[in-house]
């Protein structure tokens, strides 16, 4: 099996911060095809999707038989490698050049809740980065490691949706949001745990009624002690002179 080996590279940029895939170099070790590469992100925490295809399949399917930084989860690094057992890839009369392509897909990944309580009836701001631009995105709302509520399916991917708590949502910790891709459903992003509470209190949902009942047995009281003989009122009021006209 004899093959020439070009490189041409493919950064599949999603976010409108630049992203860079870069200085990719490769060298034979044996039937195998060492390939590295830069990968830059101003997010060193943001993951992506690194994906090779090969001319010899006019680029129809990543390839198999691939290890090192390949594949998803991979983060920003210098240097990064990819090992490629090509020999076991190739029909073992192959002889002709063959180029590889390199694609990186910043992956799906929710940015901070801007609060961790929320009450019922305010907005959750939910907004991401990553993702294709023609992907659609499932967005739920998570509590105990069960779906709780669905958000949205199919959602484009804009980056950003606005969801208003409803009132008969239970009040509760361990709430979180999941975000999933829904070409790739194996690799979801989750939210930090927050918590949802009632609007108006619960003390002073009780309480109000209680004052209320006092007021009213106070006037109760105040009105029979005077009014039973008629016209004798209470010594303590005050006196009214009423002048004709």
């Amino acid at each position: 099996m004899k093959y020439t080996l070009v490189l041409c590279v493919l950064i599949h940029a999603l976010t409108t911060q630049a992203q860079v895939l870069e200085n990719v170099k490769s060298a034979y070790l044996g039937d195998r095809v060492i390939i590295t590469y830069d990968l830059s992100s101003p997010d060193p925490n943001q993951k992506f999707k690194i994906s090779a295809f090969s001319g010899h399949d006019n680029y129809a399917k990543a390839l198999q038989h691939v290890t090192g930084a390949v594949g998803e989860n991979v983060t920003p690094g210098r240097g990064l490698r990819i090992e490629w057992d090509a020999k076991s890839s190739l029909p073992a009369d192959f002889n002709a050049t063959i180029s590889v392509r390199l694609k990186g897909v910043a992956m799906p990944q929710l940015k901070p809740l801007e609060q961790s309580v929320y009450k019922k009836g305010s907005v959750v701001n939910i907004a991401w980065t990553g993702g294709g631009k023609a992907d659609k995105m499932n967005v739920e709302l998570i509590r105990d490691e069960k779906v709780y509520k669905i958000l949205g399916t199919q959602v484009e991917n804009n980056s950003a949706l606005s969801w208003k708590i409803p009132n008969n949502t239970k009040s509760g910790s361990n709430y979180s949001i999941r975000l999933t891709d829904v070409t790739d459903p194996m690799q979801p992003a989750a939210s930090s745990n927050f918590q949802i509470k009632p609007k108006i209190p619960l003390l002073v949902k009780l309480a109000v009624p209680v004052v209320i009942i006092g007021a009213v047995i106070a006037i109760t009281q105040g009105g029979g002690g005077g009014g039973g003989g008629g016209g004798g009122g209470n010594d303590n009021l005050p006196a009214i002179t009423v002048k004709p006209d």
